[in-house]
């Protein structure tokens, strides 16, 4: 879990995430299905200990949540994820997105040292 640096301001990323919701347009619908269809494929991962499976999930997620509620990566947010993304199995902004905490599933264990490194320029 890594602070993002940015606040987030949830209120306006949900009203544009209940305007999609009743939109009921085709590409919403079935992120909709996915994302059920996704936490289904994270709890079986997190079930089998597998954590490579369980960071695609995270990162399936967030990809999701940003056909939600576009607007929800900052820019400064997405350069954090490029930078961080060699050596992450997932990624995924907690809540609404648009800052606040960032959950990180790495490759290897105990790397805090390496995100402080590959944050300290963001």
């Amino acid at each position: 879990l890594v602070f993002t640096g940015r606040p987030r301001l949830a209120k306006h990323l949900l009203q544009n995430v209940i305007r999609q919701w009743f939109s009921r347009l085709p590409e919403i619908c079935e992120t909709v299905r996915g994302l059920v269809s996704n936490a289904e494929d994270a709890a079986r991962a997190l079930l089998a200990g597998d954590l490579a499976a369980l960071g695609a999930c995270l990162s399936t997620y967030w990809s999701q949540k940003k056909v939600m509620a576009p607007g929800s990566e900052p820019a400064a947010v997405g350069e954090m994820r490029r930078r961080l993304e060699p050596g992450l199995l997932g990624f995924t902004l907690a809540g609404a997105g648009g800052g606040g905490f960032a959950m990180l599933v790495t490759k290897e264990p105990n790397v805090h040292a390496w995100v402080r490194e590959v944050l300290r320029d963001c």
